[in-house]
């Protein structure tokens, strides 16, 4: 059985420090630092773990009761813990804690242990570090930050409507949270997106029977999407940014360096975070079924920690090989975003395309040429679109890719229904 009890530490002054010790287990306790001290250690009473009234320290009346009112909210917690069966851990017991306040102010906000916003800065940290059950590690930073982005949007509602406790995750703001990004401009499937992470930290936190709310299982609590024009470059296009002639242009070996790791991202699928970390380390080399030595990438992905291999064929041997057999020179995500559409547009990849969106409540359509709308993660897509009207075996695709799942995979297809026809025309079954 848990139980807490209060000890001190003593400072080179003669001060000392009051801690809460929570003992949950054999040889398993948590010290936890009160925010309150004492000015001389010989006023501290071991037997009733108070400290002693007298001339000496002026505010000890008021330490006591601030003790008093922190001792009983633990014991409370422990009452909970038993009654709900709830496993503890360490950051576990360390967050209810943090959540009673500034003890020596003696903050009487309304049950503090149903702090929306701090349940979920305390999941993004949490699972940084421990496994999240029915995953197989914990979370990577990569695939944490689109988790981590909408405590920023969180924080923007509470500063319009007030503080959130779990029971105000309803249907209410539900509308007014999506209102609010609306009115801010953001497009359905961003903040579809957000919807779907509150919606994780209300499923944790009910799994940890921190409340009972159920409204956002509801059908009603849906995650807005919209429909996306992202691009592909067929095989064609692709060809055309591998031969265009950079020679006379400025920063020319620069502009060689984004195009090459471009062309590796269209050739492997990968993404982007594994593709600017691959080392020399990530190239292994195998013999095949005809005894011949092949190349090939081995590496742990960024976003999923899921180990992947792709061939090395002959395009990205010949990138390689303008490098010595080795990775080109990293360059950031950002310099080969902008770069890029200048290699694409030189490469007279300058088709028109009608781009759909939602902006705010509006709907925008858009024209642009191709090059404007190239991203490094065009380069993936385009694998997966390319190998897809190839008629490569999907489940290949995704084993490449690393996709988890079909639904997931198949937004990445941008074929047109045109090519999808000439896809089906090839199979002869009509």
């Amino acid at each position: 059985m848990a139980s807490v009890s209060y000890k001190i530490r003593e400072r080179k002054d003669g001060s000392a420090s009051i801690y809460l010790h929570f003992n949950y287990g054999k040889k398993k306790v948590v010290r936890y630092k009160m925010k309150i001290s004492i000015s001389n250690i010989k006023n501290w009473n071991k037997s009733n773990q108070r400290i002693k009234v007298n001339n000496d320290d002026r505010e000890a009346v008021n330490k006591n009761k601030d003790l008093d009112e922190f001792k009983q909210y633990a014991e409370e917690l422990i009452y909970q813990y038993e009654q709900n069966e709830i496993e503890l851990d360490s950051e576990r017991i360390k967050f209810d804690l943090s959540l009673f306040g500034k003890v020596s102010k003696r903050k009487k906000d309304k049950d503090k242990s149903t702090s929306f916003l701090k349940f979920y800065k305390w999941y993004v940290k949490y699972y940084l570090i421990h496994v999240k059950p029915g995953m197989s590690q914990s979370y990577s930073k990569e695939s944490m930050k689109p988790i981590k982005t909408t405590i920023a949007k969180i924080e923007q509602y509470e500063s319009i409507y007030g503080p959130l406790e779990f029971d105000d995750i309803d249907l209410l703001f539900h509308e007014q949270f999506i209102n609010m990004l609306l009115d801010d401009g953001y497009s359905p499937n961003y903040i579809g997106n957000h919807i779907k992470n509150i919606k994780t930290i209300m499923n944790n936190a009910f799994e940890r029977k921190y409340h009972k709310s159920l409204d956002y299982k509801t059908r009603s609590f849906t995650q807005p999407k919209g429909e996306s024009d992202h691009i592909y470059l067929t095989h064609e296009e692709i060809e055309k940014i591998k031969n265009v002639d950079l020679s006379k242009q400025r920063n020319s070996d620069f502009l060689n360096r984004v195009r090459n790791l471009f062309l590796i991202s269209c050739y492997s699928g990968l993404r982007v975070s594994d593709l600017l970390n691959l080392t020399a380390d990530n190239i292994k080399t195998r013999k095949n079924d005809s005894g011949d030595e092949e190349e090939y990438f081995e590496l742990k992905m960024i976003k999923t920690q899921s180990r992947i291999v792709i061939p090395i064929g002959s395009k990205i041997s010949n990138v390689l090989s303008k490098y010595d057999n080795r990775i080109p020179p990293k360059v950031s995500s950002q310099k080969i975003n902008k770069k890029i559409k200048d290699i694409a547009e030189l490469a007279e990849v300058n088709d028109i395309v009608k781009i759909k969106s939602k902006k705010g409540r509006e709907e925008v359509i858009e024209r642009k040429p191709k090059h404007d709308l190239i991203t490094i993660h065009t380069g993936r897509r385009s694998f997966c679109t390319n190998a897809y009207l190839d008629n490569v075996p999907v489940l290949a695709i995704m084993q490449a890719t690393g996709h988890k799942s079909e639904k997931t995979f198949l937004k990445y297809i941008k074929a047109s229904s045109k090519d999808h026809l000439n896809q089906l025309s090839k199979t002869g079954i009509f």
